[in-house]
């Protein structure tokens, strides 16, 4: 992970408030590759962050991923299921990572297990990059950037060989119940060179084998920040909420600059494929269930602009809903570490698959497909689905 560090502090998003309107023209800059080396912008107007995330092969080769920046919608996808969702033999056009959230515990409710079943996992999948979607240390985050806690819960859990590449997170919840500004200092690059997390980030992968400027298939991947989008976190009885960079004082403009941020990501984005993560689920059939302002703010903006796949977590299980009323397939991967048992209700629209307990995900993307696949703390898969172009 030589670099890591680079691409951590390297990332051009003002940690202090990277959503207000004044901090726009700093988001259409790139994220700079796992090198340290900046991606350059595919057009001079390209409104968004790129990154690129480094290629660790298990045969030690490695290799960068060209970084590119996006414009306009596509086709829809087709949904059909796949035994295999995930293979080893991918080949070396796919991109390939780990999405899960809700996982810092110092080791305990499992947490362990799925860091080992990952490794192990890992180890035939080689992901390029994991995702974490929020929730990131329990129970209120970190208290500065050199809490304890970071190692105890990251750096000395995730530490098989085949996780050590570049990790992107967003904050939920949890995070800002502590010192949410720590979390996003890079500092914390120095402690573990693999942490790189943000407020919100867009970054911009390359379907192709040889990547270059004229590659046209890319999978893009939107991570933003849904928490302060949800009135009923900003004020929690005996808690204390950091909301430092944000505009508190007036709700109603951060609510908006955020979400033209991420309208601006997508709606410009020409990738074939678009994700969008973010901690809060829009459709969940857990603990907290829908989450009324993302399926009044952002759902629309996902079948507006054709974005294929939603992951979340906040609901501490694993979940795939496909509604009848949205294209968007929608994951929640919220299994990291201490589950909720609890059964999925008896009326469910859309639910295609609902595990109350831990576990994580891993994501296949190729040109045709994109493939999502549960593991459990077993190390089994069980559950698979793939999307079609």
């Amino acid at each position: 992970m030589a670099g890591g560090a680079e691409a951590a502090s390297g990332v051009v998003v003002d940690v202090s408030t990277p959503l207000l309107p004044r901090e726009a023209a700093r988001s259409r800059e790139c994220v700079s590759s796992p090198n340290g080396s900046p991606s350059p912008p595919h057009s001079p107007a390209a409104r968004r962050i790129v990154a690129a995330a480094k290629i660790a092969a298990i045969v030690g080769c490695v290799a960068l991923l060209g970084a590119l920046c996006l414009l306009v919608p596509r086709r829809a996808a087709l949904e059909t299921s796949a035994d295999d969702a995930v293979s080893s033999s991918s080949s070396s056009a796919a991109v390939r990572f780990f999405a899960f959230g809700d996982w810092g515990r110092n080791g305990t409710f499992n947490q362990s297990l799925i860091a080992q079943q990952m490794g192990t996992v890992g180890q035939q999948m080689a992901p390029q990059f994991v995702v974490s979607v929020g929730d990131n240390f329990y129970d209120e985050g970190l208290t500065d950037v050199n809490d304890d806690q970071f190692t105890r819960s990251f750096s000395n859990i995730y530490t098989h060989r085949s996780l050590q590449v570049p990790w992107y997170a967003v904050l939920g919840n949890h995070d800002y119940y502590g010192n949410a500004l720590a979390q996003l200092h890079p500092a914390l690059a120095n402690r573990d060179p693999r942490w790189v997390c943000r407020r919100s980030m867009a970054l911009s992968l390359p379907l192709c084998a040889a990547p270059t400027v004229d590659c046209a298939d890319l999978v893009d991947l939107f991570l933003y920040d849904s928490t302060p989008l949800v009135p009923a976190y900003r004020h929690k009885k005996g808690r204390r909420v950091d909301w430092r960079g944000l505009n508190t004082g007036n709700w109603s403009q951060q609510e908006a600059a955020q979400l033209q941020e991420l309208e601006g990501w997508v709606g410009n984005s020409r990738a074939r494929w678009k994700v969008v993560v973010g901690h809060h689920p829009v459709f969940s059939y857990g603990h907290h269930g829908h989450q009324q302002e993302m399926v009044d703010r952002v759902k629309p903006l996902l079948e507006r602009y054709g974005v294929d796949a939603y992951l979340n977590g906040h609901d501490h299980n694993m979940q795939h809903v496909k509604r009848d009323d949205s294209p968007v397939h929608y994951f929640t991967v919220g299994g990291g570490s201490k589950a909720w048992r609890s059964d999925a209700p008896s009326e469910a629209p859309g639910l295609r698959f609902y595990f109350p307990g831990q576990g994580f995900s891993a994501l296949h993307v190729d040109t045709d497909t994109l493939s999502v696949a549960f593991y459990g703390v077993d190390g089994q898969q069980m559950y698979s689905t793939t999307l079609r172009k």
